[in-house]
């Protein structure tokens, strides 16, 4: 692996990272539908603008049919001040689910990719749950919130009354890591449960 980018370079043999010798341009050449969702740490890029739509095509073009719910880099880098979003559980949760239902409709094995956000030392957790909307997201405000089984869907007030449960789950610890281990095991969760279900 020449760089920790994924990226095909000449100047290397066999330096065909995003076109071939990742895990999911090989499973993607065997039969699988092949998903991306949250963090990527993979993208070499020198543009001074954010663009999360070229940064989905460059994913798409390294093996994954899906790249959705795409977090450039950490929270707080300079990428960031290009919108007006934080860690978002739920659109996360929301986009993989959506991508499992695709795969599944269509009668294909499937592999998923899915990296959260927190917990993180970057960007705050407890600022997350309680200044930002499940809307507020990367690729832009949603036009509605997030239902998720296990998580938002069990809550009258949706979004809003979920993530009071996260904090009032942690007890009064608004660490990164408490908070953060909170929202992401609810993911997983609501994520292992719809896969029981199908």
């Amino acid at each position: 692996i020449p760089t920790t980018k994924l990226d095909d370079i000449s100047s290397v043999d066999d330096g065909n990272d995003c076109s071939s010798n990742n895990i999911a341009a090989l499973l993607q050449g065997n039969g699988y539908k092949t998903g991306f969702v949250g963090k990527w740490h993979l993208y070499n890029s020198d543009d001074t603008e954010y663009d999360y739509w070229k940064v989905q095509e460059k994913i798409r073009a390294c093996g994954f049919d899906a790249a959705e719910g795409i977090y450039l880099e950490n929270l707080n880098n300079e990428w960031a001040k290009y919108g007006s979003f934080s860690h978002n559980m739920e659109y996360l949760t929301e986009k993989a689910i959506d991508f499992i239902d695709d795969a599944v409709a269509d009668g294909q094995d499937f592999f998923l990719y899915f990296n959260p956000t927190a917990p993180h030392v970057s960007g705050d957790v407890y600022e997350a749950l309680l200044d930002y909307s499940c809307r507020d997201t990367p690729e832009g405000k949603l036009s509605r919130e997030p239902v998720i089984a296990g998580m938002t869907k069990e809550y009258d007030g949706g979004c809003g009354d979920y993530r009071l449960s996260v904090l009032d789950r942690a007890n009064g610890d608004t660490s990164n890591s408490v908070l953060g281990s909170i929202w992401v095991d609810d993911a997983v969760g609501a994520l292992l449960g719809h896969l029981e279900q199908l």
